[in-house]
């Protein structure tokens, strides 16, 4: 019985281990990424877009997209950010670095309370999910 614990204790430790070894690179970049400069306030919940000046060609530079539910089928409501992906581009390495972030994930929300992050834009739209 010993015998057969050492060995699943050794698949796991070597299944993390190299797991971890794997993704160690996606990782750190992603921890890496921070973002950047300010965004225009927000506007009454609505869909909008928060365009800055463009970073010099050759400056890494990074955005927040966001994914809402609001397709139109309905009239009014809430509108939640059903997706959202930092994006870090590097022209000078021509890479793109992606880190999408699960819309059930609880934090602090800028507005002092801990809830689902898909409710930060909800609360005051682009700038708050930015912040958040």
């Amino acid at each position: 019985m010993l015998r057969v614990f050492l060995v699943f204790l050794g698949f796991t430790v070597s299944g993390l281990g190299g797991a971890g070894a794997y993704y160690w690179h996606a990782f750190t970049d992603a921890m890496g990424i921070f973002g950047q400069g300010t965004v225009a306030p927000a506007s009454s919940g609505k869909p909008q877009s928060t365009a800055q000046a463009a970073p010099a060609p050759d400056q890494p530079f990074t955005m927040l997209l966001l994914g809402s539910d609001n397709d139109a089928k309905f009239d009014g409501g809430p509108v939640l950010t059903q997706s959202m992906i930092l994006a870090r581009v590097d022209p000078v390495a021509k890479t793109v670095t992606m880190l999408s972030i699960p819309r059930d994930l609880y934090v602090d929300l800028s507005t002092g309370q801990t809830d689902k992050i898909d409710k930060s834009f909800l609360n005051c739209g682009a700038s708050a999910a930015l912040r958040t």
